[in-house]
């Protein structure tokens, strides 16, 4: 059986028959082919306009 989560007051859960069984597991392999094709030398840093700071340095509020 099949089913889908279902929102019981703030969680969500599984809703079930009284004489089942229980087998949860993820339809697909999580994360499966993320870095498939990736090339580091195409990454470009999101952070690369951001100075780094001394760790040394006081901060003044």
């Amino acid at each position: 059986m099949i089913t889908k989560l279902r929102k019981v007051g703030n969680s969500r859960g599984v809703i079930l028959p009284a004489p089942w069984r229980i087998i949860l597991e993820a339809p697909v392999a999580t994360r499966q082919g993320w870095f498939d094709g990736y090339s580091s030398k195409e990454d470009v840093s999101v952070w690369g306009d951001v100075a780094e700071l001394d760790s040394t340095e006081e901060w003044e509020w």
